[in-house]
């Protein structure tokens, strides 16, 4: 990524954790220094400005989960945690409230973000078929697994609930990976 695209990344994310998505491409030249004709030769709008921080975001959680993938250090069970824990670039500029704006400004582009949240599980199914396989881990409905995690981890995006519970948005997430992988009853005593 060229070095003015990567700043406009921050940019953006910096307006939008600050001003939520009101903000304009006035907003975002002026934090780069440069005129709106200059940041107009590189992006034409606004939602294109977010699709690429959704799409960097995107990227970033696919590099290290391929990072994780490859290690051939760690087993199935530490990868799957791992896979369930990345913390994408820019997460900060999407919160609870940031993705109510985005539902309401922007359709379009919600529903293509809860897509991309949705879809490819594939390599960690794939893991976790192995783990279960191997007996690490019980068997499991993969889908129903897939649509807790989804609705757990989507309710963090309330910042106020983390406050409360003063966790870092990754303490949150791996929290809840031990949760619904490890359950809550000890030893003996699981179902």
């Amino acid at each position: 990524m060229d070095n003015l695209k990567e700043r406009l990344l921050e940019a953006t994310a910096i307006e939008i954790e600050e001003n939520g998505l009101s903000f304009t491409m006035s907003d975002i030249a002026n934090r780069l220094g440069i005129s709106k004709k200059t940041l107009y030769e590189c992006v034409s709008s606004k939602e294109e400005v977010i699709n690429s921080l959704i799409d960097e975001s995107r990227d970033s959680i696919k590099r290290r989960q391929l990072s994780i993938l490859e290690k051939s250090s760690s087993n199935a069970v530490e990868k799957i945690k791992a896979l369930l824990t990345v913390v994408p670039d820019f997460h900060l500029a999407f919160n609870y409230r940031r993705l109510l704006q985005l539902k309401r400004k922007y359709p379009g582009i919600y529903e293509r973000v809860v897509t991309l949240f949705e879809d490819d599980w594939e390599p960690t199914f794939e893991l976790m078929k192995k783990a279960m396989f191997d007996g690490e881990m019980k068997d499991v409905n993969l889908f129903l697994f897939r649509e807790m995690y989804c609705s757990a981890v989507t309710s963090l995006y309330d910042e106020r609930k983390l406050e409360k519970l003063d966790l870092t948005y990754k303490q949150s997430l791996e929290g809840i990976v031990e949760i619904l992988l490890g359950g809550i009853l000890k030893g003996q005593e699981r179902l």
